[in-house]
């Protein structure tokens, strides 16, 4: 059998370091999980509106307001 050489010895932290690393590693995913639900929900809603507007006649300008012309 061959050894396999530890080329990063682990580091010796003091308690408090080591809650605070776990700490930021906990936030740092649970805010990851947030904004990536975010994100889908927002990419979601941009395709259903893209979907609304390619169904909607060439003449319409998609802005509910009836088109108008103004005064000279």
């Amino acid at each position: 059998m061959s050894a396999l050489p530890v080329l990063d010895q682990p580091q010796i932290q003091e308690p408090t370091e080591e809650l605070m690393r776990d700490m930021l590693t906990i936030v740092t995913v649970f805010a990851g999980r947030l904004y990536g639900q975010r994100a889908k929900g927002l990419r979601t809603r941009v395709q259903s509106a893209l979907k609304e507007c390619e169904q909607t006649p060439e003449g319409s300008h998609g802005t509910g307001q009836a088109d108008h012309q103004t005064a000279p």
